[in-house]
């Protein structure tokens, strides 16, 4: 007996070889006969549920001391983007953590 595939399932292998291919998402839409706005909110869905369970993780940050005064005044993130982050070192962490979160989803 075959498994049925979930509608998640379905819509998150359509999204993945479009992208592969390069596609816009009217153009995925189009060949797989969905309506766009769907197709999107089904990526913003996904992309979401994706950032949810990377925070559940257990993450650990290497901090390094800075041994120059003039450096000591900052403290930096690198982003997995391959950007460099600064803040002043009396930045509120919440806030920095949400910036950070929210950098990471582009």
């Amino acid at each position: 007996m075959r498994r049925r595939t979930s509608r998640r399932d379905e819509i998150e292998g359509i999204l993945k070889e479009g992208k592969r291919l390069g596609r816009t998402y009217a153009e995925i839409a189009a060949e797989a006969g969905v309506a766009r706005s769907t197709l999107a909110r089904w990526a913003w869905r996904l992309r979401r549920e994706k950032s949810n369970d990377d925070r559940s993780e257990e993450k650990f940050v290497e901090l390094v001391t800075a041994p120059r005064e003039e450096e000591a005044r900052f403290v930096e993130v690198a982003l997995r983007c391959g950007h460099l982050l600064r803040a002043p070192l009396d930045v509120d962490g919440r806030r920095l953590a949400e910036l950070v979160a929210a950098l990471e989803t582009c």
